[in-house]
């Protein structure tokens, strides 16, 4: 009978343990930083802006809507028009000079792929940051089974200690010491078991899961040492620095927005077509059909001070990025 609650028991323990290793997610780093990029807010909302960058990026390439007219001139006093000795059916449409279009497709354009860097930038902040809490709790839990596994040798050197002070063949003084060195350990397993859930937390916090999440590390802290000599891993670094490339794209954003300012004292150019009816010059003549043909330029008030406003402006700004990207590189 004993032997039969022995076997349930044993099975009991066996399937639970089994069960337990199913449900707890077994998470890499590289699965770790994959997750935490996909749930991260400000990742998302940046690729959110990134499709807004691109919606810039259309509206800057529109024309002018075409316009449509319909005039009736000389009609007679009781406003039938239908009677109207001059009849005008027209259409126009407005030019922008040329370069001011592609101007400011390109300033949004700029502007997109500074969202772009941004995304990036943000990538690579919180893989850094899932890195360092993975690591940190890779460490929590190699010393939390360290101490774990040093208690269990001081059991056993208890056990033979105890043995040998019953045998005679040492003192009571030997006993003390190991259990006062286990209770240390026992204090620094608390230690240590109370600093891993902390780990353990963070990183739940960092992926976007629940407190309750059961996850094990599937990494180890074995690493590859980094060989390379200090020049040539800050230049690789500076070349790979998300901060400086968007940096070095706000000079071209301002620089392209001071191209496309220099273009607001150009004349923009009107074209249109127009199917005129005329009534004859003599009463049987009728009527008739004529083309109209419309050329128009728009007139900048050179002197103004909105066109001189904007391009001082985009200097002025051009000239503070130049200065910003400066102080970055050093």
């Amino acid at each position: 009978m004993k032997h039969s609650i022995s076997m349930v028991g044993s099975l009991f323990v066996l399937f639970t343990a089994i069960a337990f290793s199913q449900i707890r997610e077994k998470l890499s780093l590289h699965d770790a930083i994959n997750i935490a990029v996909q749930n991260n807010p400000e990742i998302l909302a940046s690729r959110h802006e990134i499709d807004a960058a691109a919606g810039r990026v259309l509206q800057a390439g529109r024309f002018p809507n075409p316009e449509f007219s319909i005039s009736f001139n000389e009609s007679p006093a009781n406003f039938a028009i239908g009677d109207a000795n001059e009849k005008d059916f027209g259409i126009s449409q407005t030019f922008e000079f040329p370069g001011k279009r592609s101007s400011r497709i390109e300033v949004a354009e700029q502007e997109q792929t500074f969202s772009e860097l941004t995304v990036a930038r943000k990538t690579a902040i919180v893989a850094t940051q899932v890195k360092q809490i993975y690591y940190q709790a890779l460490l929590a839990a190699a010393i939390k089974e360290n101490i774990t596994f040093n208690i269990a040798l001081l059991d056993d050197l208890l056990e033979t200690v105890t043995l040998r002070y019953q045998s005679g063949a040492n003192t009571y003084l030997e006993i003390l010491r190991v259990k006062i060195e286990k209770t240390r350990l026992s204090n620094d397993a608390v230690e240590a078991e109370r600093d891993y859930r902390l780990r353990i937390g963070n990183l739940k916090t960092i992926l976007g899961k629940s407190v309750d999440a059961d996850i094990a590390l599937s990494d180890s802290l074995v690493y590859e040492p980094f060989r390379m000599a200090e020049d040539s891993a800050l230049s690789v670094l500076t070349e790979q620095s998300y901060y400086l490339k968007m940096k070095e794209q706000e000079l071209l954003i301002q620089q392209s927005a001071y191209n496309l300012a220099e273009k607001s004292y150009l004349p923009d150019l009107k074209f249109g077509l127009a199917l005129q009816n005329r009534l004859g010059t003599f009463p049987d003549e009728g009527s008739k059909n004529y083309l109209g043909l419309e050329v128009g330029v728009s007139l900048p008030l050179w002197f103004q001070q909105g066109p001189k406003g904007e391009v001082q402006e985009a200097l002025a700004l051009t000239r503070a990025t130049e200065y910003r990207l400066t102080a970055a590189r050093q």
